[in-house]
């Protein structure tokens, strides 16, 4: 495997978010950055899409919803069925009656690392700097990638700043493409999953560090945003549908009745359901033991010069099955980090003056598609 998680980040104090995209730049003109955009969330199973309203007050959902993908698609983030794959769009196109899209793109299919620039560079030069560093931690040519990068802005006497580097192959960018294109939604941007979550529940203007569980039905994503900045990711051999499998098969559940289990019974120590919760944890203390050699390794990881990462402050939960009774507690217990659920609202509107047409059970597994239509804003 290729260097996906090298850390090379410098910390920088007083920082602040400035992102530059390289990917959503190769598309449209400028003009049509401004137009009103759905976001679309494509996974192996399912296509969620969710934009919002501008209104005075601020943000305002305005319709969300999801579309089911047959088997075999998509597998692990690359179109498999392009004609279906069109199909299902169409389908977003018509329920959210938008021309405009801004969409992920799978992790699987990325090459991430951290590298540190000259802070006054420009784009061009960033630019030109990650050409050459491409060979060493890419297995594509320059003419076979599409960069996308992070940049953190530091104090004005800092010589070098750090950024968050994504790399795909111009191949799967231009699947993508080609495939809202002929859907009838123009893609204003696309860009990794990891992004869009982060603009979702990590709080605008938080430097601390942050961890980010993405559990979904086909995989988990894990990410660490410091400094404002994605500074990990990296995917987890752990899906969701291996527990959704042990409730139905335990419990003798339609799959239709699985959330609900998941949300009430959990992995709570139950007599009723001994043999569910030894087999539920069985699967959970795997993810358990993922998350901590991934702390482990950038909490104790040395950059440039001896410095260390920041120490994780706070670990949040997302994606469809962050629901699970008792998963938070579990994790925090094991971790000794504060573990929660997040919340996907907050960079949008506040939950108390606001109350969106959507549960939140429901909206956790929204949290890239509600990230991806705040890019709207940014």
């Amino acid at each position: 495997m290729y260097k996906r998680n090298k850390y090379m980040f410098k910390r920088v104090t007083k920082t602040a978010r400035s992102h530059n995209s390289g990917i959503m730049q190769s598309f449209p003109p400028p003009a049509f950055l401004i137009m009103p955009a759905v976001g679309v969330d494509v996974s192996d199973k399912s296509i969620k899409f969710l934009q919002f309203e501008r209104t005075r007050a601020g943000c305002k959902l305005s319709v969300f919803g999801d579309v089911d993908l047959k088997e075999g698609v998509v597998v692990d983030g690359e179109i498999k069925d392009s004609k279906l794959l069109i199909e299902a769009l169409k389908v977003v196109k018509e329920r959210s009656n938008a021309n405009f899209a801004r969409a992920s793109l799978p992790e699987q299919k990325a090459y991430f690392f951290t590298t540190k620039i000259p802070a006054d560079a420009s784009h061009e030069q960033i630019m030109k700097i990650l050409e050459f560093e491409l060979e060493e931690h890419v297995p594509l040519s320059p003419g076979e990638a599409i960069v996308d990068y992070d940049r953190v802005i530091g104090d004005i006497e800092e010589k070098e700043i750090g950024v968050g580097v994504t790399v795909y192959p111009r191949a799967t960018v231009t699947k993508y493409t080609d495939a809202f294109i002929q859907a009838g939604l123009f893609p204003l941007s696309l860009e990794i999953e990891a992004h869009a979550t982060e603009r979702s529940i990590i709080p605008k203007g938080d430097l601390g560090t942050m961890m980010a569980i993405d559990l979904g039905e086909t995989g988990t994503g894990l990410s660490i945003v410091s400094k404002g900045m994605l500074a990990f990711t990296s995917t987890l051999d752990m899906a969701g549908a291996t527990l959704t499998k042990i409730f139905v098969e335990e419990l003798s559940l339609a799959e239709g009745d699985v959330a609900h289990a998941k949300n009430t019974i959990g992995i709570t120590i139950n007599e009723e359901h001994a043999i569910l919760t030894k087999k539920l944890l069985s699967v959970v203390d795997i993810l358990v033991e993922e998350i901590k050699r991934h702390r482990v390794y950038w909490e104790t990881h040395e950059g440039e010069g001896g410095t260390k990462n920041s120490l994780i402050d706070e670990v949040l939960l997302c994606g469809g099955n962050a629901n699970i009774k008792g998963l938070p507690e579990y994790i925090e217990h094991a971790l000794a980090i504060p573990t929660r659920r997040a919340n996907v609202w907050q960079n949008a509107f506040s939950i108390e003056e606001v109350v969106p047409h959507m549960s939140y059970e429901v909206s956790l597994s929204y949290s890239t598609a509600v990230g991806l239509a705040l890019r709207n804003d940014n």
